[in-house]
């Protein structure tokens, strides 16, 4: 094993190790779908537990799943590869054991799973490119593209490109790394064409993710061109440290954006909900202090304002 990969907790053979948590969910979500299997079993079979597969189904089914493949790609595809160059059972000089050929195995499904998956987002979704906007399909297998248009088919490029990069980035990492200008070049690259892509088709639905994105990816290209005066081209210390600064502020800003945003979305929605129990309770408290004709009256307008209210949001119903 490579001494750098040891210094970056990624010095073993077992993917258990090196995933850390991430290992664990998987682990905990793999015993979820073994028992909604068991749970569809038995409905079929004898009509029991179909309440509890049904609960499954709706939580874990198979959104989640998407989801936590798409979020980890990017530790899976580094482990998998790890695994698969020093791990491999078949290149061990000893008798390999039970676990690490179960480790093996693991690894082998895992990468197969990573790289299939950008092309069934390409593929399966174009194919159902129709059902895309339906509550039923959009609750089932919604999370690739959740966020995005949906009346667009280029739309799907970007979950695409989303686990690619990570892919890309995990084979240049493990089998590159003594290339360090391969490595930054192929993610300047990379870099560049996502925000190009992000700039021509602006995928998101909300003007502000769309931003968002395109600042990530400017700011992202700005540090990985820093990162160049990190190698041999400059070896004056004095200006190391003046690009390292630079590259940490770059970093700051990014982090500090993005929580400014997220908390001003927080305060904005406990504010909105917090206005709408103020409302409801001085409804409540009105409709309560009266008594006979005027409660009565009271609960008449409430109902027409609140239909009036109706019939402004969905004009069309006033014609029907």
């Amino acid at each position: 094993m490579s001494s750098s990969l040891d210094q970056l907790s990624y010095g073993s053979r077992y993917m258990s190790r090196n995933l850390g948590s991430v290992y664990v969910i998987f682990v905990i979500s793999f015993v979820i779908l073994v028992f909604t299997f068991l749970f569809w079993v038995f409905s079929k079979c004898c009509g029991c537990s179909e309440r509890a597969f049904k609960k499954l189904e709706t939580k874990f089914l198979w959104n989640y799943y998407i989801r936590l493949v798409l979020e980890a790609s990017l530790e899976l595809s580094f482990c998998c590869i790890i695994n698969i160059k020093y791990g491999n059972v078949f290149r061990y000089p000893e008798t390999p054991t039970a676990g690490s050929v179960v480790n093996f195995v693991v690894a082998v499904f895992f990468t197969v799973v990573v790289l299939v998956s950008p092309l069934v987002i390409l593929i399966a979704y174009n194919y159902h490119f129709l059902k895309l906007a339906e509550p039923e399909f959009e609750h089932r297998y919604g999370a690739a593209y959740e966020g995005l248009k949906h009346l667009e088919r280029s739309v799907l490029i970007y979950p695409a490109l989303f686990v690619a990069r990570r892919i890309l980035f995990g084979v240049l990492a493990v089998y590159c790394y003594h290339f360090v200008w391969l490595q930054l070049a192929v993610q300047i690259y990379c870099t560049i064409f996502s925000a190009w892509y992000l700039l021509e088709f602006r995928p998101f639905d909300d003007p502000l993710v769309q931003k968002l994105e395109v600042f990530n990816e400017v700011i992202a290209l700005s540090m990985i061109n820093l990162l160049f005066c990190f190698t041999d081209l400059i070896q004056d210390e004095d200006t190391n440290y003046l690009v390292g600064f630079v590259f940490i502020f770059l970093l700051a800003f990014n982090i500090c954006t993005h929580l400014y945003f997220m908390f001003r979305g927080i305060i904005k929605d406990v504010r909105t909900t917090w206005a709408r129990k103020k409302v409801t309770s001085t409804k409540s408290g009105a409709l309560q202090g009266k008594s006979g004709p005027l409660r009565f009256w009271a609960i008449l307008v409430s109902a027409v304002s609140k239909g009036e209210e109706d019939g402004e949001e969905n004009p069309g119903n006033k014609y029907e």
